[in-house]
């Protein structure tokens, strides 16, 4: 049987995305070395973000992460709107109120799409 683990995230330096994104969402770090790093989503601990630098043994690109979000007025009172490392460190590349979705790309150009809507 095959489950999935995780989604697999590009960076030039796993401990510096890996606490990035460990201030910002509160993950929990599992690894940090310097050439992979994980962390556990703490709603899906089940789920894991594995971070990883390009070399001989693992090759890597940018990844996406789609986080689902049950009401756009949690997303609006987020602290991500006033968040100094999120505004810092993070590109928004789309917009679509009406659809209720947005796109963000981090630093190595990983895309985080944040969805309005219940789980199907």
């Amino acid at each position: 049987m095959l489950t999935v683990s995780g989604c697999n995230f590009h960076s030039s330096h796993p401990p510096e995305a890996v606490e990035l994104y460990n201030k910002i969402f509160h993950w929990k770090i599992l690894t940090n070395t310097e050439n992979h790093a994980e962390l556990e989503l703490i709603d899906s601990p089940n789920f894991i973000l594995y971070f990883d630098k390009e070399n001989s043994h693992c090759p890597t690109y940018p990844g996406t992460l789609s986080l689902r979000i049950q009401d756009w007025n949690q997303f609006l009172n987020l602290d991500l709107n006033t968040n100094h490392l999120w505004m810092k460190h993070f590109v928004l590349e789309y917009k679509d109120p009406k659809n209720r979705y947005h796109s963000w790309l981090d630093p190595w150009k990983n895309r985080i799409w944040i969805i309005e809507g219940d789980e199907k």
